[in-house]
């Protein structure tokens, strides 16, 4: 039996990765690393998609136009794991994202940077608005 061992119980990886999730989840959509204690924030944008029943996920660096390539994404029934790469300079780093309240993930993020040292961190992140003009008219959605 192909298994693994979550918080102390077995799960079937067959019966938990590649779950089946619809387009409404609260995961889907583009975010933003909210403002952290020392006021900076990441450029990168994550949006989240659902493709044929599962989660997709692409980025960009809004700052320098970068694609991020992304792999190894993974939904395991709470949370959604990938692997991101920077190729400018193949700095790589790996993902976990949870729903929070409304318009809000949490996103686990651990990477080792060139001069080897580790970085891992719990960041919050927001749903960003999409603008949709209506008529002449702005509206503000979520």
């Amino acid at each position: 039996m192909d298994s693994w061992l979550h918080n102390g119980v077995v799960r079937k990886k067959t019966s938990q990765f590649g779950l089946r999730v619809g387009s409404n989840h609260p995961l889907v959509g583009t975010w933003e690393e909210e403002t952290n204690s020392s006021g900076t924030t990441t450029t990168v944008l994550y949006t989240v998609f659902v493709k044929q029943g599962k989660f997709g996920v692409s980025a960009i660096d809004e700052e320098d136009g970068t694609v991020l390539r992304i792999s190894q994404t993974k939904w395991d029934g709470k949370a959604l794991h990938f692997t991101s790469l920077y190729p400018p300079s193949n700095h790589r780093a790996r993902h976990v994202l949870g729903a929070l309240s409304k318009g809000k993930m949490s996103h686990d993020i651990s990477c080792t940077y060139v001069d080897g040292e580790f970085f891992s961190g719990r960041e919050v992140w927001t749903k960003r608005r999409e603008k949709k003009k209506h008529g002449g008219v702005q509206n503000t959605t979520l």
